[in-house]
């Protein structure tokens, strides 16, 4: 005799992969005001281009399929900042920007709230990341500008240099 259980792990194992594929990708795509947009529809329905280009000779559905981006390790300009911020949003992951900010001084209480606090600015909608420019030289900070409750919120992001790499202090 089958055992139920096992019927029911089957019934769920079978179904799996047709729920999978049922759930649209969410593509990253920058709008004409050169601001990202995320969105599960394609890009040109949003009057946007895609943020990551297919490979050269694959179709246009490959974009969705892609390997996340390296990871910077150190950024020698304020623009590469403010791209793992955007990428940071388009995987919601608080590490990404952790990754980039020098965390020296800040003891461990310190660090885990401000984790906690971009894993909180992570939850909500990315309207803007603007930077002081892009000279690595004069830039001071990057401001991240999100969506909330009635209005915007925005978190800003101290820069500095440190063994020839650009960082970001911890939020304010």
């Amino acid at each position: 005799m089958i055992h139920p259980l096992r019927i029911a792990l089957a019934v769920l194992l079978l179904g799996a992969p047709a729920l999978a594929a049922a759930q649209n990708p969410i593509r990253r795509c920058i709008g004409a005001n050169g601001q990202p947009v995320f969105t599960d529809q394609p890009c040109n329905a949003m009057n946007a281009s895609d943020a990551v280009p297919p490979p050269t000779g694959a179709p246009a559905s490959a974009s969705s399929n892609a390997p996340p981006p390296v990871p910077t390790l150190c950024a020698k300009h304020v623009s590469e900042l403010r791209q793992v911020v955007v990428d940071a949003f388009a995987a919601r992951d608080a590490n990404r920007i952790g990754s980039v900010v020098l965390w020296e001084g800040s003891g461990s209480r310190g660090a885990v709230a401000d984790i906690l606090t971009i894993a909180g600015m992570l939850k909500r909608p990315l309207l803007s990341v603007s930077g002081a420019g892009d000279d690595a030289d004069s830039a001071s900070e990057i401001a991240v500008t999100t969506s909330d409750v009635g209005g915007t919120r925005q978190t800003r992001f101290g820069i500095t240099r440190q063994a020839g790499c650009l960082w970001l202090r911890p939020p304010d």
